[in-house]
C-alpha cells in the first residue's frame, strides 16, 4: 500500500510541472523569431556633424548589425548607430540594419542621410576675431564696457577688448547741412574690455580722416599713427565698419586686429547698388567675406578678406536693399513693411561647397547683417558674435 501510495505522489509532482511540449527541456522558453517594429528613419545633418540612426525590434536576444550601402560598418551592433562626423561626399548612402537571433533574421529598409551646409563651428567668427574662449557670448568677461563717440579725423584704440562697429542711427552720422573743415561727422560704438593674456591679444581700433586720403591710409601700415602698432592695413586686422561721407570730406573705420591670427587678406571694391548682390555672390564663391560697406557718391564701395588659414570655405550671400528707420530690423520674407521702415541687409554663411541650396527666409544665426541710412552703409551696432 506504501508503494502505492509513493507512485502515485510522483506522478502527481509530474504532473504539475511546466507542461513542456514534449522534447523540450524543463524550463527552455521558446526562441522567438526577430522582427522590426520601427524602422530608422531618414536623417539630415549639416556638415561635420554625426547622424544617429535607431531600429526598434523584438524577439529573442536579438543582435544587430549595420551596414552603409549595402557594407559591413564594424563594430555598428547595437540597436543604434552613430556616424562619424560627416561630409558631403556621405550624402545619400544608405544605412540599414539586420537583425538576427537563433530563429533567423530581418534587415530593415534604408534610411537615407542627407548631409547639408555644415554646422557654425570654432573659426566661423575669424573675420571678427571674437570667436576665442574668454569671450562671454560676444562681451567682453572683465571691467566696464565703455560707449563712446569717435570724431572726425581722430583715433582712438582699446586693447584688451571687443568693440563693436559703429552704430547707425535714422539720422544718420554727419551733421546737416555737410561742413567741411573735418568736424562734421561723429561715429558711435561700444568697446567691451576682457581678461587676456598676450598670447590671444585682441583689440579694438576706430579712426577717421579725410576722405581724399582714405585710399592712401587704407594701405598704410603708419596710419593712425598708434604708438602700439595698431593698424586696419595689418594682415592681422579686420576692417568691421566703413563710412565714407564725401560730402563732409570725412572718412570712418573700425576694425579689429588680433596678436594670434594673421593672414587677412583684403579687397577694396567699387560696384554699383544693383550689382551688390552679384559681387557678394562672387566674393563668397572665392571664399571671401564682405565685411564693410558705405555708399560712395551712389556707388558701393566695399572691403572683402580671404583668409590664407582656411582657403576652402565658400560663403553663399544675400543682399537686400532698403532705407532704415527706428526699427532697424532686417527683412525676412514675406516682410510687407513699407520701404522707408526696412534696413539694408547683406547675409552670408559658410557651407563648403558650392550650389548649397539656401532658404532666404531662414537665414542661419551666423549671418552678418549691415544696415542702411539715408548716405551710409555699415555693419550693425549689434554685440551679437555673428559672422
Amino acid at each position: 500500500m506504501s508503494r502505492l501510495l509513493t507512485y502515485a505522489s510522483a506522478l502527481a509532482v509530474t504532473a504539475c510541472g511546466s507542461g513542456s511540449a514534449p522534447g523540450m527541456p524543463v524550463g527552455t522558453p521558446p526562441v522567438i523569431p526577430p522582427a522590426i517594429t520601427a524602422q530608422p528613419a531618414n536623417q539630415s545633418v549639416p556638415m561635420g556633424l554625426s547622424a544617429t540612426f535607431a531600429v526598434t525590434a523584438t524577439g529573442s536576444s536579438p543582435q544587430f548589425q549595420w551596414t552603409k550601402d549595402g557594407a559591413t560598418i564594424v563594430g555598428a551592433t547595437g540597436s543604434t548607430y552613430r556616424t562619424p562626423a560627416t561630409a558631403f561626399a556621405d550624402s545619400g548612402a544608405a544605412f540599414a540594419v539586420t537583425v538576427s537571433n537563433a530563429a533567423g533574421s530581418v534587415t530593415s529598409t534604408a534610411a537615407m542621410l542627407s548631409v547639408t551646409a555644415r554646422a557654425p563651428t570654432a573659426g566661423d567668427l575669424r573675420f571678427q576675431q571674437v570667436d576665442a574662449p574668454y569671450i562671454v557670448n560676444g562681451w567682453g568677461n572683465a571691467g566696464v564696457a565703455l560707449s563712446t563717440f569717435l570724431l572726425g579725423r581722430m583715433a582712438e584704440s582699446f586693447a584688451p577688448s571687443i568693440g563693436t562697429p559703429f552704430y547707425v542711427g535714422s539720422n544718420g552720422n554727419c551733421s546737416a547741412p555737410p561742413v567741411t573743415d573735418g568736424t562734421g561727422c561723429a561715429w558711435a560704438f561700444s568697446e567691451f574690455p576682457y581678461a587676456a593674456t598676450a598670447a590671444d591679444l585682441v583689440a579694438a581700433g576706430y579712426a577717421s580722416d579725410l576722405y581724399d586720403s582714405f585710399q592712401t591710409d587704407l594701405q598704410s601700415g603708419a596710419w593712425p599713427g598708434f604708438s602700439n602698432g595698431l593698424s586696419p592695413a595689418s594682415p592681422a586686422s579686420v576692417i568691421t565698419s566703413l563710412d565714407l561721407e564725401p560730402a563732409s570730406v570725412l572718412f570712418g573705420l573700425s576694425w579689429v586686429q588680433s596678436a594670434q591670427q594673421t593672414g587677412f587678406l583684403m579687397q577694396q571694391n567699387t560696384v554699383a547698388p544693383a550689382d551688390l548682390q552679384a559681387a557678394a555672390t562672387h566674393e563668397g564663391a572665392a571664399g571671401r567675406v564682405i565685411t564693410a560697406l558705405s555708399d560712395n557718391n551712389g556707388q558701393i564701395t566695399y572691403l572683402s578678406y580671404a583668409w590664407l588659414a582656411d582657403t576652402a570655405t565658400i560663403y553663399e550671400a544675400r543682399a537686400v536693399f532698403d532705407r532704415y528707420a527706428t526699427t532697424g530690423v532686417c527683412p525676412r520674407r514675406g516682410d510687407r513693411r513699407p520701404d522707408s521702415d526696412r534696413p539694408l541687409c547683406v547675409s552670408r554663411r559658410a557651407v563648403n561647397r558650392p550650389h548649397a541650396a539656401a532658404d532666404p527666409g531662414a537665414l542661419p544665426p551666423w549671418n552678418r547683417y549691415f544696415r542702411h541710412t539715408a548716405s551710409t552703409l555699415l555693419p550693425s551696432g549689434s554685440k551679437r558674435n555673428a559672422a
